[in-house]
């Protein structure tokens, strides 16, 4: 599966559950590719984060895939993927709510 491919089906999925069938997919996949995805996740990742560092560069857009790789190569660390992503929208719908309940207070 290339990054592009990865990158669609995590665009598909449903939020909760979208690292988990990213790994599945993985599953059936060659073991031997295994490393090579792991390695490759960490590098998206770290690049990510260090590009993240001077202001104006989206180096946050590096971080899905990464993330997404490693998590192909891990159903813990997919679960774990789905529940940070789940808990992210939880607590962006309650700052949005409040953020409308003050809009509408003033």
């Amino acid at each position: 599966m290339s990054l592009r491919e990865l990158w669609k089906r995590l665009r598909r999925g449903r939020a909760g559950a979208r690292f988990a069938a990213v790994e599945r997919a993985y599953a059936d996949g060659p073991r031997r590719h295994r490393p090579l995805r792991l390695l490759f996740g960490l590098l998206l990742l770290v690049i990510g984060l260090l590009a993240s560092i001077p202001p104006g560069v989206p180096g946050f857009l590096l971080w899905v895939p990464g993330l997404a790789l490693i998590a192909s190569c891990s159903r813990r660390v997919a679960r774990a993927l789905d529940r940070a992503e789940l808990a992210l929208l939880r607590s962006r719908r309650r700052w949005r709510a409040r953020r409308r309940s003050r809009r509408r207070a003033r």
